[in-house]
């Protein structure tokens, strides 16, 4: 598979170390996603506390940001576009609010990763049924949030 040659490298892993890096130093994360996206910020919020880093989540598109949730804080947001409108609008205020933010998305030149602080990118198509319903494989982000937390956990302990 596109995706295991894609993350499965050096280079990849030297993008993973950066993450880590960023995570570390950043005193608050926070995971945000909506539908299948916000499911796997929880897991990645659950994760990252199991780990030692604890970590919040917000599914919720609409949820306010504000200066002290976003002080000294990282923004990780997960998106398979990186193109949906209410995303895009709450990263952007997580900008405003001198937050940091992380993308996670399979389109390393969406709009997303453009706002984004720092991107990891997964190359797997988007899948819709009916052009509306999205099923892309979720796998790659599993595999990018365990190796981050597996990482971290290292340099944690």
């Amino acid at each position: 598979m596109k995706l295991f040659k894609s993350v499965n490298n050096d280079e990849f892993d030297e993008l993973l170390e950066q993450a880590v890096d960023i995570i570390l130093a950043s005193e608050r994360i926070i995971f945000v996603g909506a539908g299948t996206s916000g499911a796997l910020a929880k897991y990645g919020a659950r994760f990252f506390s199991n780990v030692g880093k604890f970590s919040n989540h917000i599914d919720d598109p609409y949820f306010p940001v504000t200066n002290d949730m976003a002080r000294n804080a990282l923004a990780i947001v997960l998106s398979v576009s990186g193109e949906t409108e209410e995303i895009l609008r709450f990263a952007s205020q997580f900008s405003l609010h001198h937050c940091k933010v992380m993308s996670i998305t399979s389109h390393e030149h969406s709009r997303l990763a453009k706002l984004a602080d720092f991107n990891l990118s997964w190359h797997v198509p988007q899948t819709r049924i009916g052009g509306v319903y999205d099923i892309t494989t979720q796998i790659p982000v599993i595999y990018i949030l365990e190796s981050l937390g597996r990482k971290l956990a290292r340099k944690i302990s």
